[in-house]
């Protein structure tokens, strides 16, 4: 169960990431580097309806990878997983109900939900990211690229809100940064999950294969390896070992 809960968790970005492509192929006018993602499924916008379909069950995958993390004992922890609980639940709940108003027009109760779902899915993912990268459990590598993660989310928000304050159109551009960041961690949380979790299957299957019968030659004190141990004079250690001899060199 819990592995395909992880495997949920790597088709979370994938799915998001073809929403996006397509989406932005297919919608007239739109620029990755100018516009913003939730343009692509604001009202009137082409196939709108397709992409916050995409992002809902995006965000239930997002949520599927969450209750992995809470469930596995070997996770970095339930607090990243309770995190993304939230952050997914926050996600799928935009594209249902909170869509993005097209431009020129009053904020409605929409937007308004819209922004503070956007910012609570926002905190929600730097605080699993951050205690994922904290966790003693996690493997070095993995807190190590967790960093790296936070660290594009930064420059990404950093980045946005700067250049929608002097009016360059680059906030698309530097949206993908940080959506680049938390979706990359999803992907790596998903696959570094699941590889652990195949290791333990092949480690535990190893442990109950059956013992081979000892071969000829193993006296009535176990295998040469063990009258290495029990003889400690090297000539008459070897001697032992290759004679196959039940005598011990007190015997």
């Amino acid at each position: 169960m819990i592995r395909a809960l992880y495997v949920a968790g790597l088709l979370a970005p994938v799915l998001f990431l073809l929403s996006v492509v397509l989406g932005g192929a297919h919608q007239p006018g739109y620029s990755h580097l100018a516009d913003p993602v939730s343009a692509l499924g604001m009202s009137g916008a082409a196939d709108g309806a397709a992409i916050n379909g995409a992002w809902a069950v995006t965000g239930l995958l997002i949520m599927a990878l969450g209750l992995a993390l809470w469930r596995d004992s070997r996770s970095p922890g339930r607090v990243p997983g309770a995190a993304l609980l939230v952050a997914g639940a926050a996600s799928a709940a935009i594209a249902v109900w909170f869509p993005m108003d097209p431009p020129g027009v009053p904020m409605s109760t929409a937007q308004a939900g819209h922004n503070g779902l956007v910012a609570l899915a926002a905190v929600a993912f730097a605080v699993a990211m951050l205690t994922a990268a904290g966790s003693a459990a996690a493997p070095f590598a993995y807190r190590r690229l967790t960093w790296a993660a936070l660290g594009a989310m930064a420059l990404g928000g950093a980045g946005a809100a700067l250049t929608h304050f002097l009016g360059w159109d680059w906030v698309g551009g530097f949206e993908r940064i940080t959506q680049g960041g938390y979706h990359g961690w999803l992907l790596m949380t998903g696959a570094t999950g699941l590889r652990g979790r195949w290791r333990r299957s092949l480690r535990r299957s190893g442990a109950q294969s059956p013992t081979p019968a000892p071969g000829p030659g193993v006296g009535r004190q176990g295998t040469g390896q063990a009258r290495f141990r029990q003889n400690p004079t090297p000539r008459k250690r070897k001697w032992y070992v290759l004679s196959g001899s039940n005598r011990g060199p007190s015997d």
